[in-house]
Order: structure tokens, then C-alpha cells, then sequence
């Protein structure tokens, strides 16, 4: 008797068993594929914040060495302070273990201090990532050295990823390793309930896909979670990072800012979600902003320097560094912002000091040159007339010698005073040195208006000072260069205001002399 019903459960069972196990088996192993491809993801996510936070701090240190034994290594300050600086950006994400390797397979760092100087210059998956293309795989180890320590019993994404500069060159390898253990235990544990499962009855083989497809949901709703948590983590550096950032679009709309972005304007972050980048730059050029906007492709970056404007409507200078990047469909730019306040500051001080004098705070000869060829390039413009006037102080020496050089710096001061209150604020009064100053007169309309302002000059210098409860007389001696009467260049000027002060010097002191002999 032909026993269709047997045979028929049988061969149903059997094609269900089949079937099941085909299923699950090709379920487990896309699983693990798509572990294995969202840990490079996120492998590769952490290679480029490991670039731009750490690598540009080490990068000249870990790619400069070519041949070093692993005592050598281990002993370098360089690599505490990288392995300090990795174990702590790796807190709280499943990476277990960062290797660093120089385009030759030289492990020139690695979170294992005993795998330093080893040799990986063979390896399948250094080859690839060398050669630009990232290689990961899938490995269980019994024991495995971490960051925390020694560890047993784990399954582990080993990735490895170039470090490609921004021409696209590649200047090192990284490995890191992602503990999927938990993950892949999930994936393992249901594999038995869908094995079992199917061979009930055909009439729960919807329950077991129901079943199936809720597991699958299950975990990928963890993955999820994982990858929410390691982008948290991420958005936690980025907020707490020292420089603002601002991510907006390429119509300037702010559509994400840091702490230290809002701190530094002053401006909450749902007040900046409705401002645009011409709000927050105080020297705004939509033109120059467009053009270097839309001249940028993904993965360019561009620095330039701005003036940001806070919510009070002071600015503050900032270094900005722009980078382009697509989310889906949609172009965005995101902006690294500095505040270079005291960067600009020092560099005043040191311009100032290399152009002024240090006691008197007058400009210096260097400066006084330049005003010179600016008033020459004046003449030459609009023939306008300027004169250079050397003076040199009489008895200054008798006061330094008499009440001491601390007195004298004070004289030198009041003189300053006085020689700045004798003149405009367009001309220029300079100390070149000692009881040596020269003054440049701009834009003067005659011969007979250089004449007063030198007898107002002497006069100033005739009225006696009172230097530390000490009452003292001195005088000057003034020599003047007219231009273009005795001249139209720097050195000639110099030289003629030089000799006529001499010729007042050697008239008797506490006179002027005009260079020219038709002009004494």
C-alpha cells in the first residue's frame, strides 16, 4: 500500500530540515558578513577621528621610523604618550586593540607592547590596505591581549584600514580590533531555536519565519543600538571639543553647532539652527564664500582666516578650517573654528617691538625709513612738500652723569612727550638711539612753517625739566632736509638732515641749520 502520508512527511520533514538548515546557515553567515562590514564601517569611522584628532600630533614620529627593534619602540616616550592618547578616545567602544604599521609592514606601534617591531609586511590584509582598499575578517581568539588587559574567548572583526592624506596618499596602516563576541553569541543562540523549529509541522513553518524575521529584527534593533551608542560617543568628542564647529549648508543655513561654538559667540544652539555663517562673520563676502564653496569636492579642505562676531557685537579673529562632505543627496560643509585672539595679539607685540623704541615707545629708525619712502612716494604723486629734521639733545650727557642713567631714561621720556605735543598728528617722531630722535613733517606748505615748528621744537627742549626732584636744563641741536629742495631719496635726506645738525652743533648748540645754503 502506497503510504502517501508518510512518505509524504517524511520527504517534508526532510525538505524542511534541508530547507531550514540552508536558510539558517545562509542567515547566519549574511549576519556575520554584515558584522563584519558595519565593524569595518565603524573601524574606518575611527581611523579618520584617529586622524584628525591624534595622527596629526604623531604622525611625524610614527612614519619617521624605518627600522627600530621593539625594546626601541617600547621605550620611546612618543608611544606612551599615543598609546595614553588612543586608550582614551577608544573608551567605551568595542575596539579591543590599535596597531599601527609604516608603509614597509614595520609595526611601529600597537596597544600589545609585545608586538611592536614585528614584521607584517607579508600580510594579506596590510598588503590591501596599503595598496588603498581596507581588509577585515573574522577571528576567535582564547586569549587576547586589550587595552584593559588580558581577555579570553572572543570573536573579533580585524580590520585593516589606510590612512590616506587629504592628496590621497597613503602614509600608514591601521589595525583595529572590534569585539563582536555578545553579537555573534545572539546570532549562534537563535541558530538552534530556527533549527529546531521548522521541523514541527509545516503548519508552523509560518511561526518559525514570523519567529525568524523577529529575531532578525531583534538584532539588528541591537546593532542599532551599538551604532546610536558609538555615534553618541563620537558626538559626545565632537561637543566637547576646545574649537567650535559648525556644520551648515551651502547656503550658509547653521544646522549644527558644538558647545565650544555657542560659548565662544555667546548664542545658544537652537539660536544658531537660525542663523546662517553671514550672521556669525563679521566681514561676511557672500562672493568669496560661494566661490570657495562650490569649488570644494568631498574630502577637500581649505583654511582661511575671519572675524566672528559675538552675540554682544564684539569680534574676535578666528582661523577657520572648511571641509566638504555629502550626506546622502545633500551637500554639506562643516567648519573648525579657532579663536586666534592671542595668536593675533603676540603677533602685534612682537611687530611693535621690532618697530618701536623700548624706552620711549617712539617708532624706531627701521619705521621711521619706512614713513620716509612713504612721504617720498607721496612727492612723487602730488609734489606735495616734507621735511626730515635730526636733532641731537646738548648736555644730555651732563644729566647722565651727574643724576645717573635711570635719569636720564626719564628725560629722554619727557622729551618724547614734548616733541609729540610740537608737532601734528600726520608727522612722525622718531628715536633712532642715545639722545638721538628725528622727526619726518608732512604735507608742509613752506620753508617759513618748518622754521616755526623748529624754533617750537627748541623752545619745548628750552623750558628746564624737573627729573626725580632734580630741576635740569639741556638744549638740542637740529639739522633739516627738505624734500624735494635737498633731495627725493631716503639716504640722501638722512645725510643732508645729518650734516646740517652738525653744522648747528658746531655753531654754538640750541640752533637748527637747513641743509640747503640758499635756505640758511
Amino acid at each position: 500500500m502506497f503510504r502517501l502520508l508518510r512518505y509524504f512527511s517524511v520527504t517534508s520533514a526532510i525538505a524542511v530540515v534541508i530547507t531550514a538548515s540552508v536558510l539558517v546557515m545562509a542567515y547566519r553567515q549574511g549576519i556575520i558578513s554584515e558584522i563584519i562590514v558595519n565593524a569595518e564601517k565603524e573601524n574606518i569611522a575611527l581611523t579618520q577621528t584617529i586622524k584628525n584628532t591624534i595622527w596629526p600630533s604623531f604622525s611625524s614620529y610614527l612614519t619617521s621610523i624605518s627600522n627600530a627593534d621593539g625594546e626601541t619602540l617600547r621605550s620611546r616616550p612618543e608611544t606612551r604618550e599615543v598609546h595614553a592618547a588612543l586608550k582614551t578616545l577608544t573608551v567605551g567602544l568595542p575596539v579591543l586593540k590599535v596597531k599601527v604599521y609604516n608603509l614597509n609592514g614595520l609595526t611601529v606601534y600597537s596597544s600589545q607592547a609585545s608586538q611592536m617591531g614585528d614584521d607584517k609586511s607579508k600580510n594579506p590584509g596590510f598588503i590591501s590596505a596599503r595598496n588603498g582598499i581596507a581588509a577585515s575578517k573574522l577571528t576567535f581568539r582564547d586569549t587576547f591581549s586589550a587595552f584593559e588587559g588580558e581577555v579570553s574567548d572572543r570573536d573579533l572583526v580585524a580590520s585593516y584600514i589606510p590612512v590616506k592624506m587629504s592628496d590621497g596618499t597613503i602614509e600608514a596602516v591601521f589595525e583595529l580590533y572590534t569585539d563582536i563576541t555578545t553579537t555573534k553569541a545572539r546570532i549562534e543562540s537563535a541558530m538552534f531555536d530556527l533549527a529546531i523549529i521548522p521541523l514541527v509541522a509545516f503548519g508552523l513553518l509560518y511561526v518559525v519565519l514570523f519567529l525568524l524575521v523577529r529575531k532578525a529584527d531583534t538584532i539588528l534593533k541591537q546593532q542599532y543600538a551599538d551604532q546610536q551608542l558609538a555615534e553618541e560617543h563620537m558626538r559626545s568628542l565632537v561637543d566637547n571639543a576646545a574649537d567650535g564647529i559648525f556644520v551648515h549648508d551651502f547656503a550658509g543655513q547653521i544646522i549644527e553647532a558644538n558647545q565650544a561654538a555657542c560659548r565662544n559667540l555667546a548664542y545658544s544652539k537652537k539660536k544658531l539652527q537660525t542663523m546662517t555663517i553671514a550672521d556669525i562673520v563679521s566681514n561676511f563676502n557672500e562672493e568669496r564664500y560661494l566661490n570657495l564653496w562650490k569649488n570644494m569636492t568631498p574630502g577637500d579642505t581649505v583654511t582661511i582666516e575671519d572675524c566672528h562676531r559675538r552675540r554682544d557685537g564684539s569680534d574676535f579673529p578666528v582661523e577657520t578650517r572648511l571641509g566638504f562632505y555629502q550626506t546622502g543627496n545633500r551637500p554639506l560643509m562643516v567648519s573648525l573654528v579657532r579663536d586666534i585672539t592671542e595668536r593675533k595679539e603676540a603677533e602685534k607685540a612682537i611687530m611693535h617691538a621690532a618697530t618701536h623704541d623700548d624706552l620711549t615707545g617712539l617708532p624706531n629708525r627701521a619705521l621711521m625709513v619706512d614713513r620716509l619712502l612713504l612721504a617720498l612716494a607721496k612727492f612723487h604723486r602730488s609734489k606735495t612738500m616734507a621735511a626730515l629734521l635730526f636733532i641731537d639733545l646738548d648736555s644730555f650727557k651732563d644729566v647722565n652723569d651727574t643724576f645717573g642713567h635711570n635719569s636720564g631714561d626719564d628725560l629722554l621720556k619727557k622729551v618724547s612727550e614734548r616733541f609729540l605735543s610740537a608737532v601734528r598728528d600726520v608727522d612722525t617722531v622718531s628715536r633712532f638711539g642715545g639722545d638721538e630722535f628725528a622727526i619726518l613733517l608732512m604735507d608742509v606748505p613752506n620753508m617759513a612753517s618748518v622754521r616755526v615748528v623748529a624754533h617750537k621744537l627748541l623752545g619745548a627742549l628750552s623750558e628746564p625739566f624737573t627729573i626725580d626732584g632734580n630741576t635740569v636744563s639741556i638744549g638740542g641741536s637740529i639739522g633739516i632736509a627738505l624734500c624735494p629742495d635737498d633731495g627725493v631719496e631716503s639716504e640722501r635726506l638722512f645725510k643732508q638732515a645729518d650734516e646740517a645738525m652738525y653744522r648747528a652743533k658746531q655753531a654754538g648748540k640750541n640752533d637748527f641749520r637747513f641743509a640747503s645754503e640758499d635756505a640758511v
